[in-house]
């Protein structure tokens, strides 16, 4: 597993959101990609009670549809 610093703002964008000081060591579900599919299905297997972990390779939040 690598290891992120967060170290501030990047050049050019808001500041970038921290990471967790942990990851889980035990998931059910793994989610690749965090779209507006990927945020729906986490959230509803939250509901449901599943330990569910959702990655996306993007560092920061889009303000328009990107699906």
């Amino acid at each position: 597993m690598t290891s992120v610093e967060n170290t501030g703002a990047a050049q050019g964008s808001a500041a970038q959101p921290t990471p967790p000081a942990e990851l889980p060591s035990v998931v059910d579900v793994v989610i690749v990609g965090l779209g507006p599919v990927g945020a729906t299905i986490a959230n509803l297997l939250g509901r449901y009670g599943v330990r569910a972990l959702a990655v996306d390779k993007a560092t920061e939040i889009f303000m328009v549809p990107q699906a």
